[in-house]
């Protein structure tokens, strides 16, 4: 946008270095140009210099800041490059820089080498963190692309129109285009008039059925007025204003008068009240560019304050009634960049929109958009694409969500010389969320075969219940969930054990999560009928019970397993088991038989020891490698784990017809 309010948010320091005699005198008054923020005619003497061959970074800089500060990054461009050139190992704002250039004339791929540069000098860059999270950012914005068509309004004249907002049957913006008057004031940063507020009739689908009038003298001054947001019922309205106080301007320390947000209210009378500045504002930062929320009991906000991420970041504060708030709060990482975001909207359906030159985007300021969920918090950012977007400044994103019909301003224009308001109507619903699918088989563990009608539940990180299905026929289950999200996977199904687990999704668009499980026939822990040669380490879903190698002691991880044991025993006076204690087929059959005897003993004696119990409810016995679970024999060639299944303990329960041990 060429007419640029945010060079009042940011101010340029910006120190000169020693330069040839001839060229001394003028780059000295230059640079007192940029210390009075002029922009325009430092400029003028900058082009002067280059033109005469003189080469430095500082020159380069400052020739490319004056356009890339007045928002004409392709003039920027040209200079960035020449300091490219000059010195490629940039400092890292200026490589950020030099790559929002390169995009604004669709050199995309060149841009990106850029910002991976940038990245080995700023590894905790939020943009270059998106930039490696969505390498394919363009594709992405493809797919949002299209989803409006775009109309010229007949607001737009030779000046800049931008910062439309709904006010009942009207459209009011913000324009600099000349009043009139006997004397002409100029802006020093634009050469452009001062912005005034202005208005237009709007038919019910949101035509403009009138030409623009001045919107109200008790709100236009005589300096900069624009981004108004009203209530709904029209009584209330939040615009920005200089720093005007009294009719005087106000500087801060540093001597600029930055932006504030004002407050207007309609009286009985019909006339408007005597604007008063929020009280969050301050003398030596800028707050501007004013959103309700749907409810209107919150005020979003751009503003360059103490602790802003970027160039400008986005807050809000809590309406607590009509003259308190709550301490400004920022919208965090999600949203802000170390870039720009400004020009907050809140559609009624809880779409908040905002321009950043941050977020990964077509060049200059696109139009980004973040749900605002139930519970307050923002969803993930996504680009509205094309043709919102396009490789100049686009901003100050307004819609009317019933009738899918809005306005928004950009610098597109043939003319390149101020901004225009467009109009729009929406075709499609944008993605407000990055979603995949995580979907499997589930199969039954002894048979390998699917296991049909199992439970499979979805929650999230808390464990709270999202989705829920059964699988189907062939075993398979489906769900659709959001990227970078962690969940949890949960599969039930009677006489089956259940089994869940923990998934954690990337942020890539349209994965294919698979997650497939294997579930053992077996009891739930609680209530469950036994029988005879029923097995209590499967009952009592008992961990391995494992001894060291060529030894029969009692480990300590054992001993835990071995207590649900002793507690089965104490609690049920009447029951016998029979320890049964296997070993793999590796080594000498005599041996291992030996062995497990040693262990089943060594067992036994422990519960026995531990609980109190008489040794004649419990017999030992062990069997050596004679009863294998799996095919692993002696000759075999098995897996670890294989030979794990068999190296077991089992707690078989005894009627009284079975006989003492051996």
């Amino acid at each position: 946008m060429k007419l640029n309010l945010n060079h009042i948010f940011y101010v340029l320091a910006i120190l000169f270095s020693c330069l040839g005699n001839a060229q001394e005198e003028k780059l000295k008054e230059a640079d007192k140009m940029f210390e009075g923020f002029a922009f325009i005619d430092a400029q003028k003497i900058y082009l002067e210099v280059a033109k005469t061959g003189y080469k430095s970074e500082n020159l380069f800089k400052k020739l490319g800041d004056s356009y890339y500060f007045n928002n004409d990054l392709e003039n920027a461009l040209n200079w960035y490059a020449k300091l490219y050139e000059l010195n490629p190992n940039l400092p890292k704002e200026y490589l950020f820089k030099y790559a929002q250039s390169l995009k604004s004339v669709k050199q995309y791929d060149e841009a990106d080498l850029i910002m991976l540069k940038f990245n080995a000098l700023n590894k905790n860059d939020s943009r270059v963190s998106r930039l490696k999270n969505e390498r394919d950012y363009l594709e992405i914005i493809d797919m949002q692309s299209d989803r409006f068509t775009l109309s010229e309004t007949p607001i737009n004249s030779e000046y800049s129109e931008f910062s439309p907002s709904f006010y009942k049957d009207k459209l009011v913006y913000a324009s600099n285009k000349p009043k009139f008057s006997l004397m002409r004031r100029i802006d020093e940063w634009s050469n452009q008039p001062y912005l005034n507020l202005y208005s237009v009739e709007l038919s019910d689908s949101l035509e403009v059925t009138s030409q623009p009038i001045n919107f109200l003298d008790e709100l236009n001054s005589r300096f900069h007025e624009s981004s108004p947001v009203f209530t709904r019922d029209g009584k209330t309205v939040y615009f920005t204003r200089n720093n005007l106080v009294d009719n005087q301007l106000k500087r801060g320390d540093d001597g600029v008068s930055y932006l504030k947000l004002f407050k207007s209210e309609l009286g009985e009378d019909n006339s408007w009240s005597k604007p008063q500045e929020l009280p969050f504002n301050s003398d030596n930062f800028s707050i501007a560019h004013p959103a309700l929320s749907s409810d209107e009991k919150t005020l979003y906000f751009s503003s360059d304050m103490e602790g802003t991420r970027g160039r400008s970041d986005l807050y809000k504060v809590d309406i607590i009634d009509d003259n308190t708030y709550s301490e400004p709060e920022n919208l965090g990482d999600a949203i802000n960049t170390e870039g720009r975001e400004s020009f907050a909207f809140v559609s009624e359906d809880n779409m908040l929109y905002f321009s950043s030159d941050g977020h990964l985007g077509l060049g200059g300021l696109d139009v980004f958009v973040a749900a605002i969920k139930e519970n307050g918090e923002l969803g993930e950012v996504f680009n509205v694409g094309k043709p919102i977007n396009s490789n100049k400044d686009d901003f100050s994103f307004i819609i009317d969500s019933k009738i899918k019909k809005g306005f928004f301003a950009s610098n597109r224009g043939e003319a390149d010389t101020s901004d225009d308001i467009y109009s729009f109507r929406q075709l499609q619903e944008l993605m407000t969320a990055c979603f995949q699918s995580i979907n499997g088989k589930i199969y039954n563990f002894s048979t390998d075969e699917a296991l049909k009608g199992a439970k499979v539940e979805l929650y999230d990180e808390d464990l709270n219940l999202l989705q829920s299905t059964v699988t189907s026929s062939e075993g398979l289950y489906q769900f659709e969930i959001e990227c970078g999200t962690k969940y949890v996977v949960r599969v039930s199904k009677d006489n089956f054990i259940t089994e869940e687990e923990f998934v954690k999704t990337n942020t890539d668009f349209d994965t294919e999560n698979s997650l497939n499980f294997n579930v053992q026939g077996g009891n739930e822990l609680g209530v469950t009928e036994v029988d005879n040669g029923d097995d209590l380490s499967e009952l009592l879903q008992l961990d391995p019970i494992y001894f060291d190698f060529d030894a029969f002691q009692i480990r300590p991880d054992a001993e835990v397993e071995l207590q649900k044991i002793i507690a089965v025993m104490k609690s049920y006076p009447e029951l016998r088991i029979e320890i049964r204690s296997h070993t793999d087929s590796r080594g000498d059959d005599a041996y291992n038989k030996a062995l497990s005897e040693k262990r089943a003993k060594a067992t036994r004696d422990y519960i026995v020891s531990k609980a109190g119990l008489e040794s004649s409810r419990i017999i030992a016995k062990g069997y050596g490698e004679t009863q294998p679970v799996n095919s692993c024999s002696n000759e075999s060639v098995c897996t670890q784990e294989e030979h794990d299944q068999n190296r077991r303990s089992e707690f078989i329960i005894l009627n009284e017809n079975n006989t003492k041990e051996d």
